[in-house]
Order: C-alpha cells, then sequence, then structure tokens
C-alpha cells in the first residue's frame, strides 16, 4: 500500500518533471518557430512560414566549411582530453598519498567555480599584459 507521504513524494516528482520539461520545451518551441520566419532585415522578421533559412544554410558552402572545422576542433579536444584525462586518472587511483587526496580536492573545488570567473582568470593570465605574456617578451 502507498502511504500518502510518498503520494506526495510522487507528485513533487511529476511536478518537478513537468515543469523542467516545459522550460525546456517552451523555449526551444519559439527558437523553431522563430527560425521558420524570414529575415527581411536587422531585427525584422516576416509572417510567412517557410524553409529558406534552412534551404540557405543546406545550400551555402561557408556553412558547410564552418560546420567541418566545429567537427574537427571538437574531436581534437576530445582526442587531446582522453590523451591527458586517462593517464593522469590512473596515475591518481594508483597513488596512495595524502598528496594525490589534495590534488584531487583541487579537481573538485574547481568544477564549483563558473564558467565565467574561469574566462576570466584565464583572460588575465593569457591577456597581452599578463603574466605569461610578459614572460614570453622577457625572453
Amino acid at each position: 500500500m502507498i502511504t500518502n507521504s510518498r503520494r506526495a513524494y510522487d507528485a513533487g516528482l511529476v511536478a518537478a518533471f513537468v515543469a523542467s520539461a516545459l522550460l525546456l520545451l517552451v523555449p526551444q518551441f519559439f527558437f523553431i518557430r522563430q527560425s521558420l520566419l524570414p529575415n527581411l532585415g536587422p531585427g525584422i522578421v516576416g509572417d510567412a512560414i517557410s524553409v529558406d533559412n534552412y534551404r540557405a544554410i543546406v545550400t551555402d558552402p561557408f556553412y558547410w566549411r564552418v560546420f567541418g572545422r566545429t567537427i574537427g576542433l571538437s574531436a581534437v579536444a576530445v582526442a587531446a582530453g582522453l590523451l591527458l584525462a586517462f593517464p593522469t586518472a590512473y596515475l591518481l587511483a594508483r597513488i596512495a598519498s595524502s598528496f594525490v587526496r589534495g590534488l584531487i580536492v583541487l579537481l573538485l573545488i574547481s568544477s564549483f567555480v563558473s564558467v565565467v570567473v574561469k574566462v576570466l582568470g584565464l583572460s588575465l593570465l593569457l591577456g597581452t599584459d599578463g603574466p605569461i605574456a610578459r614572460t614570453l617578451h622577457a625572453l
């Protein structure tokens, strides 16, 4: 027999799922609908629904080059990540020391930092007046 607390828990899960699904699907509907409207100029779209925007993307070689470059760079990033991550994870799993535990804690802490803060830090490090650029200019 299902208790009242279990029924309330299940109802809460269903409500959360429905809310999440709506928050995902409603904006997607509007994005797709907007993509089917013709572009009449900067910020101006027509009223008639057509697939001309998609036809322009499929037939233009510029977009094919961009898609190809995106897939190529993604494959390189995945390969580099795998080549760096697997040996590192294997090494960290095999070494038993407090130093390794500290490294794992640092790794986990970095996942709590937002992307904006990470990008800001990288831009400061790699910027024209950053420490890396200054070091390279000094050489």
